[in-house]
Parts: C-alpha cells; sequence; structure tokens
C-alpha cells in the first residue's frame, strides 16, 4: 500500500464517496475533529481516575519526638520539650477501590475513547496523505489545548502535591 492525494476517496462506510473538494474539506475537519474528540475524551478518563484516586488518598500524620531521638541517640536522656523537637510527617495511603459507579463512569469514557480511535485507524487506512495527517492534527491540537485547560482542573496545587508524594 501506498500513500495517494486525491479528493476521491471512500470516507468510512462503502456508501459515503468523497468526488468533489467540498466534502472532501468537510472530511478532513470532520476527521480534524475526532482528533481532539480522542484527546479530550482521553484526558477525561485520566482526571477521573485521579480525581478517585486523590479522593481515595487518606492521610496519615506521624508526629515523633526529634529532639528526644536525637539525644538518646547520643546516650543523652533529657526529657525536655523544646518548641522545635516535634517532627511531622505526613503519609498518604491510596485507596485503590474504585466504587461501582466511578467504575461505570469510566467503563463509558473507554467505550467512547476506543470507537474514536478506531475511527481515526479506519480513516488513516484509507491511505489518503491528508485525511491520515487530520487526525494527527487534531489530537496535536487536542493536546496543545489541554495543556491549558488541565490546571485549571486541579485542586489549589493538591495535584502537585500528590505528584511530589509520588
Amino acid at each position: 500500500m501506498f500513500f495517494y492525494q486525491s479528493t476521491e476517496v471512500v470516507f468510512l462506510f462503502k456508501d459515503w464517496k468523497i468526488h468533489s473538494t467540498g466534502p472532501y474539506i468537510g472530511a478532513l475537519f470532520a476527521t480534524f475533529v475526532i482528533g481532539i474528540l480522542l484527546e479530550f475524551v482521553t484526558f477525561a478518563i485520566g482526571e477521573l481516575k485521579a480525581h478517585n484516586t486523590r479522593s481515595g488518598l487518606k492521610a496519615v500524620t506521624k508526629i515523633s519526638d526529634n529532639h528526644q531521638e536525637i539525644n538518646q541517640s547520643r546516650g543523652i536522656y533529657d526529657n525536655s520539650i523544646s518548641e522545635h523537637s516535634f517532627k511531622e510527617e505526613i503519609e498518604y495511603e491510596e485507596n485503590p477501590q474504585l466504587n461501582i459507579g466511578m467504575r461505570c463512569i469510566i467503563a463509558v469514557g473507554y467505550f467512547f475513547q476506543l470507537v474514536l480511535a478506531y475511527l481515526v485507524m479506519m480513516i488513516a487506512m484509507t491511505y489518503n496523505f491528508f485525511l491520515f495527517l487530520a487526525p494527527v492534527g487534531g489530537m496535536m491540537i487536542g493536546y496543545l489545548l489541554l495543556g491549558f485547560i488541565a490546571p485549571l482542573f486541579q485542586q489549589n496545587g493538591k495535584d502537585q502535591e500528590y505528584a511530589q508524594i509520588k
């Protein structure tokens, strides 16, 4: 097989035959939009999973007497407590269980992600050069747009704090 460039192409279905420039440009635009939608669905699934993971985190605070530990390691047993002698550590324990409702929502998201991905594959397999590039460009633009939108989904830096813990 080889790539070709023509406005005559069968677009997804046997009956969707394109013979002129207008419908071809419409097919390019539709394919570009499918690429953007694929990136948005992929992003949404990732955010749902990340949000569920964050909501499943349980903070465990451990407070230790750092002053007493240091003195005991030196052989000095001093029970006096200064204001800076306590060391606080926060650890996060994950709850990997997804509730059934969230699993169903993510499964529907995966369904749409797979449908869109297979549509992109079918369009690419027409071997029409610009129909091949249109979803790639759409996915690229979708990725760039999500780079600006993603910070809006962060909850006051909690995502960054969680990323540093991992």
